[in-house]
């Protein structure tokens, strides 16, 4: 999995810093999770909260200190929309 937007990309893959703002700051971290190394779960280490779109219009929000799951067409909005895309269909 990557996400993308802004025309930036960030491979989703565990230990990997996700920076979404232009500041550099962390924005989220890629975590396991726990019990289930197989699952990629992305974890807000923000000051923000982040609003989270699901394909079928769901919204959510993730809260800092929060998680949300790697999962293909999440979107994920911040001061700039990124979007989860699957890459080993």
């Amino acid at each position: 999995y990557k996400l993308e937007g802004a025309g930036r990309s960030f491979p989703l893959v565990k230990g990997n810093i996700l920076r979404f703002e232009r500041d550099g700051q962390p924005s989220a971290v890629v975590v396991e999770k726990p019990g289930q190394p197989d699952v990629l779960l992305i974890k807000n280490v923000g000051t923000k909260a982040w609003s989270v779109l699901t394909p079928s219009g769901r919204s959510l929000c993730v809260a800092p200190g929060g998680f949300m799951p790697v999962k293909n067409d999440l979107t994920i909005s911040t001061s700039i929309k990124y979007k989860i895309i699957q890459t080993n269909k």
